[in-house]
């Protein structure tokens, strides 16, 4: 029995990092071509980015209309950025950067 709610509650937690984390297939691909990504990501108004030069603190009047700290290793910066998407415009954006990143393959 005690194995069963282990199980669940692993299974709970796992869920919840996934939504938290966002898409893992776009995450991924970004991780793949982060200084595209990352140059992508400061020239679009549907994402914020903090990186030790652009910081970007949520304030709380706005919470509920980003998502993220999403987390990506930008080698060039030596660092590990952290990127807000836009509730209502990051979706079509990630999109963009998909292609974006297909076409340059």
């Amino acid at each position: 029995m005690e194995i069963l709610l282990g199980c669940i509650a692993l299974g709970i937690i796992i869920y919840l990092v996934a939504t938290r984390m966002g898409n893992f297939g776009f995450w991924k691909k970004v991780q793949s071509y982060p200084e595209l990504s990352y140059v992508f990501f400061l020239g679009s108004e549907c994402w914020r980015v903090e990186d030790g030069i652009n910081d970007f603190t949520q304030p709380s009047r706005l919470v509920g209309e980003w998502h993220g700290p999403f987390y990506v290793r930008v080698p060039s910066l030596g660092v590990i950025i952290k990127v807000y998407g836009k509730v209502g415009c990051y979706e079509q954006s990630k999109k963009d950067l998909r292609v974006l990143i297909d076409v340059g393959r």
